[in-house]
């Protein structure tokens, strides 16, 4: 968004965080990128678990006293840079870091508004899936109302929205939104092709996100057991940054190599058969999915993964998406077992990642929105 805003004139931007200082936090890449301020918005004291909970619940039930509400800090922040400077727009990236600098229809300027996704999608993905404990559950659905009437009266104040998943134009506040593609991260050359029969390489890239990693668990606890015993010379490859307390879970599972996080991708999916997105709850397009395509590989997806995905229009979804996690295991199996199938589906996603999943696409979209 950076990139396509700045082809289009100055731009000031702020990044704000509702989190602590991450590790590893890189002053000098914020300076290389432009960054005017960077906040964070919550206290760098680590709080009770129990504390977390609560608070994310207040901010499910009630959006406005909780995740959503406006800090004073980051607003004043923003409203001293409208009033010092003409600003022909501003353009905010999430619903929630608008609604924590108090916008749109603040400061007489136009808003707009890179909304990704559609937050209550999130609640309801997590009270339909059986990867979270039922409590959790529960809690989800009794949120789900009080988190879609804020959501929609506060989408309706913007000037314009972008969304990435098409799926969302569906709600009345989103109707007239224009989309805006996912971009996987990076410029990397496409893998080649894909081994031939009794080569499973399965991969899994996935980050420190609960829907993904939660959503991993119940895989390797109900699919992959049952790709075994199709295929037992299979080997699953746990890629990413996530916390120890899940990798060591996985760690001596039968079939599984937890590899963590790793400095490059592209060895990965080279050295990949298949890829998974065994993804338990989210509201929008799944990146990885998106990166996997663009690296040359199919990737089998749970229907939260798979939701919003475009190229399932266009290009026969009935290898690539299961109608649960736990069947995604029969998609794996079939797609290890034909190669000739596999590589022809590789070609046909890279070419659709290439077509559709490019920066100039983006661009074009963006200055469509802004002219």
């Amino acid at each position: 968004m950076l990139k396509a805003l700045t082809r289009l004139g100055e731009v000031d931007l702020i990044v704000g965080s509702y989190s602590s200082e991450p590790a590893g936090f890189d002053a000098d890449h914020m300076s290389q990128l432009g960054v005017r301020e960077c906040l964070f918005l919550s206290p760098k004291t680590r709080v009770g678990k129990w504390f977390r909970r609560v608070r994310l619940l207040i901010g499910k039930l009630v959006p406005s006293l909780g995740l959503y509400a406006v800090d004073r800090r980051l607003k004043r922040v923003v409203y001293d840079y409208c009033e010092r400077n003409n600003y022909d727009c501003i353009v905010v990236r999430y619903l929630s870091a608008a609604c924590w600098a108090d916008l749109p229809r603040k400061c007489n300027i136009p808003v707009y508004l890179d909304c990704d996704d559609y937050p209550p999608d999130n609640l309801r993905s997590e009270f339909r899936s059986n990867a979270f404990p039922l409590v959790r559950r529960f809690l989800a659905a009794i949120s789900y109302i009080p988190l879609k009437c804020y959501v929609d009266r506060k989408l309706q104040a913007f000037d314009g929205i972008w969304v990435s998943n098409l799926d969302n134009k569906g709600n009345r506040s989103l109707d007239k939104a224009m989309a805006l593609s996912n971009i996987p991260w990076g410029n990397v050359p496409r893998s080649t092709s894909s081994g031939s029969e009794g080569d499973d390489s399965v991969l899994v890239v996935t980050s420190n996100n609960e829907g993904n990693m939660r959503g991993l668990e119940r895989f390797l606890t109900t699919a992959w057991p049952l790709v075994l015993q199709k295929r037992p010379r299979a080997i699953l490859r746990i890629v990413g940054a996530m916390p120890d307390r899940w990798l060591n879970r996985w760690r001596g599972l039968v079939g599984v190599e937890v590899v963590g996080f790793v400095d490059s991708l592209q060895d990965e999916y080279q050295r990949s058969t298949v890829v998974i997105a065994p993804v338990a709850s989210g509201a929008g397009t799944n990146i990885k999915v998106l990166e996997s395509l663009k690296m040359g590989r199919c990737c089998v997806m749970s229907p939260v993964a798979a939701r919003g995905q475009q190229f399932l229009n266009e290009i026969s979804s009935g290898e690539l998406s299961a109608s649960s996690i736990s069947e995604m295991s029969e998609r794996i199996v079939y797609l290890l077992a034909h190669p000739e199938r596999r590589r022809a589906l590789e070609d046909q996603l890279h070419a659709w990642a290439i077509a559709n999943c490019n920066h100039e696409t983006f661009y074009s979209q963006v200055a469509k929105m802004l002219a």
